[in-house]
């Protein structure tokens, strides 16, 4: 079971929406779409490039990065700059699907967790952009990041 985000009750109603729509179809009905499969952020032949961006609290961007770490496995680096102080950590990462297949991630920061809002897929399955809440020392914080 997902842990909780900690001290971000805001990312709850993300993840209630999702497990409510998932929790009403049979299994059969889903054909994944955009990021619905772990290797739509990690890779299923090479390692695929690592996202970057912002994660802002308060008016205050700190840069953020969510790199692959292993091709075919669900497991991401996430790294956030605050006040010049990187902090990192790495583990496994989990994937939820609505009805449509369409994904929603759930991953670790080192201050808690984060969840994806919104994710953006260029074309076929591949995650480009995601858009979320995640916890930092100062509580959660909005994000985006992206890849080519």
């Amino acid at each position: 079971m997902h842990r909780a985000l900690t001290g971000a009750a805001c990312c709850a109603a993300a993840a209630l929406a999702l497990a409510a729509t998932t929790a009403s179809a049979p299994a059969s009905a889903v054909t994944y779409s955009c990021g619905g499969l772990y290797t739509d952020y990690v890779g299923a032949l090479v390692l695929d490039t690592p996202f970057v961006g912002t994660a802002v609290l308060d008016g205050v961007s700190r840069a953020m990065t969510v790199a692959p770490v292993k091709v075919n496995d669900n497991m991401l680096s996430v790294e956030i700059v605050t006040a010049g102080q990187s902090r990192q950590t790495t583990a496994d990462f989990e994937v939820r699907t609505d009805t449509t297949g369409r994904g929603q991630i759930f991953f670790s920061s080192y201050s808690g967790e984060g969840v994806s809002t919104n994710l953006i897929c260029a074309s076929g399955t591949r995650v480009t952009s995601i858009t979320g809440m995640v916890a930092t020392q100062d509580g959660p914080a909005e994000f985006t990041v992206t890849r080519t």
